[in-house]
């Protein structure tokens, strides 16, 4: 029998009824240093974030609230969800107040503050099956202020799975084997829970990468990667020993959030706005793109509103005339726009954005319409070997609540050059504005 005090708490035949398999896996896996490491973690970070209560911190996969429980204590604001209900009503009495929701990121409480974030032992890199990952993150960003701060726990090289089957400590009866089998990056893990002649089994991808890996997937959504410590036992230690990696990484501002969003909507509508009087000096940064120089967001560009001096100024070259038409011609609302840059200049193909624009959408009807707006003008264009125009659909949160946005993204095809790719928005801009005027002209293009 395993799990010690939690496994007082919650049991097997408990959990197996529930088909809750990370309770069961989480009883088999406690023991008391699996707590004193939580709190050894936390105190560390504090001390390397210089964290102060009362400010919030948000879990991830809270578990059974060892991490949640030692910021608590320390007088810090707490809350979190947790994908298994069991665990999460043992983390709520463990914490003394119901501060943990069952559910995934979804349910996570809306702050107005920036808070610090917790996807601890390894929650990131089992967030679902492989290509999930990226999007999971990516909904997590939509729901963060701008430099919010999130900590991601995983594990070191030396603790990473192996091909094969293990079989873990049966917990009153109940038998736990677990298949491996390693893709590359992936290991795909099938754990098996028999007990009594039955059974069921939770399948997930744990993701095997290095920091630059993780660098890359982390910028892709959102984020910047601005720290890594490795610990063994929740202390600081040196690469060969390290259990485990953890990453500090910061919302990066201008991607998904816009933190005077009621105030930008509202400036949109009134010339006389305050926001319109500002003056905003304006330069070229390191990649071409448009910055201003009072700490605003990279590529600020279309997050100023049509009524601003600055506007037409803002507007990336290559991008612009698409923002300015449906902005002037349309009435629509752009928050952001981006012509495509570099993430990184290593290697043959250099990783950079897609070129995108991001409109506000104020109501479902307006969001149907600008949604066929852009797909008539994505059409337009049609998918090449270079390019290939895609609408989606995504939540804007700002502190007030949220609105429903429309992105027309430029996707770059795999393999095209930056050149060819750069000439190729150049293009596909020329003809949605030229379809765009067609139409508003009445004229079919």
């Amino acid at each position: 029998m395993n799990g010690g005090r939690f496994a007082s708490a919650l049991s097997g035949p408990e959990a197996f009824a529930a088909r809750d398999g990370w309770a069961l896996l989480t009883i088999a896996s406690y023991d008391q240093p699996f707590e004193a490491e939580a709190f050894a973690t936390v105190a560390m970070l504090i001390n390397e974030l210089a964290l102060r209560p009362p400010a919030c911190v948000l879990d991830i996969g809270v578990g059974i609230g060892r991490h949640l429980r030692a910021f608590a204590d320390r007088g810090f604001l707490v809350g979190g969800v947790e994908q298994s209900a069991l665990l999460c009503n043992y983390a709520n009495r463990a914490v003394g107040t119901e501060v943990v929701t069952h559910g995934e990121f979804e349910a996570l409480p809306q702050v107005e503050l920036p808070a610090l974030y917790l996807l601890m032992s390894d929650t990131v890199s089992i967030l679902g099956r492989a290509g999930q990952h990226s999007e999971r993150l990516r909904q997590l960003r939509q729901q963060m202020a701008d430099e919010s701060t999130v900590v991601i726990e995983v594990s070191s090289p030396r603790m990473w799975p192996t091909s094969g089957v293990h079989v873990w400590p049966p917990i009153d009866d109940i038998s736990i084997s677990e298949t491996v089998e390693i893709h590359h990056t992936v290991a795909t893990r099938s754990v098996q829970f028999e007990y009594h002649g039955e059974s069921f089994e939770l399948v997930g991808d744990q993701l095997l990468l290095d920091l630059n890996q993780w660098r890359e997937l982390l910028e892709g959504a959102g984020f910047r990667l601005t720290g890594e410590i490795h610990t063994h036992r929740g202390q600081r230690c040196s690469v060969s020993d390290a259990d485990n990696i953890v990453m500090v990484a910061t919302a990066a501002k201008g991607w998904n959030y816009l933190s005077d969003l009621s105030e930008f909507l509202a400036a949109w509508r009134d010339p006389a706005h305050v926001r319109n009087q500002l003056t905003t000096p304006l330069t070229s940064g390191s990649t071409g793109r448009i910055t201003d120089l009072m700490n605003a967001p990279i590529g600020r560009g279309a997050t100023l509103t049509r009524h601003h001096d600055s506007f037409r100024d803002a507007l990336e070259v290559r991008i612009g005339p698409l923002v300015a038409e449906l902005v002037f011609g349309w009435n629509q609302i752009l928050y952001s726009s981006c012509e495509g840059h570099y993430f990184n200049d290593t290697g043959a193909c250099p990783v950079i954005t897609d070129a995108y624009i991001a409109a506000v959408a104020v109501d479902d009807r307006h969001l149907d319409l600008l949604q066929a707006l852009l797909e008539v003008a994505a059409e337009s264009v049609g998918s090449t070997n270079v390019i290939d125009p895609l609408v989606r659909e995504r939540k804007l949160w700002g502190p007030g609540g949220a609105v429903q946005a429309v992105d027309l993204v430029m996707r770059r095809q795999d393999g095209a050059s930056w050149e060819s790719y750069c000439d190729a928005v150049d293009w596909a801009v020329a003809v949605m504005v030229e379809n765009l005027q067609g139409r508003r002209a009445g004229v079919r293009s």
